[in-house]
């Protein structure tokens, strides 16, 4: 089964990147420009993960994590917040909040994905394993060649 993500993201380029990034490590993403428009995508949808920006315009990351402190969705969304470290000390000791991890800014790729991944609860994927013996063959049976001139193009 697919996870669901939900990204809400002010910043359409990081967005965009985040979006395009987890559809092709295979989660089903749907995407929220500010606060309004992710409430109300969480009012019609549950996702697994809830990817938050904490200066998200309309409403912010703040009046979303209150919509779900008062309203909690039915089932179990793990939200990952996007906080510029500076507030890190306050959410921590602040209110209870309805957050599995606070993420850093700005937000590598690797960085989300993990994240993500341990989020969803979706196992990490094992490496390639390559045999020895067929990464020499491969390298044996590759030969780079370079172009030799003749005498009339000198």
């Amino acid at each position: 089964m697919t996870s669901s993500i939900l990204i809400a993201v002010g910043n359409p380029l990081f967005r965009d990147t985040y979006a395009s990034f987890l559809r092709n490590c295979g989660f089903a993403v749907t995407t929220a420009a500010h606060g309004l428009e992710c409430l109300e995508l969480l009012q019609v949808e549950t996702p697994d993960v809830l990817i938050l920006d904490w200066d998200l315009p309309w409403g912010g990351g703040e009046g979303v994590l209150a919509y779900l402190r008062e309203e909690p969705i039915p089932r179990k969304t793990s939200v990952l917040l996007s906080a510029p470290s500076q507030l890190w000390p306050g959410l921590v000791q602040g209110p209870s909040l309805p957050v599995a991890s606070i993420l850093p800014r700005p937000l590598g790729l690797a960085t989300l994905l993990e994240s993500v991944r341990t989020a969803a609860g979706t196992p990490q994927p094992e490496p390639p394993f390559y045999p020895v013996a067929d990464r020499h063959h491969w390298a044996e049976s590759f030969e780079l060649k370079s172009p030799r001139l003749s005498s009339d193009h000198r």
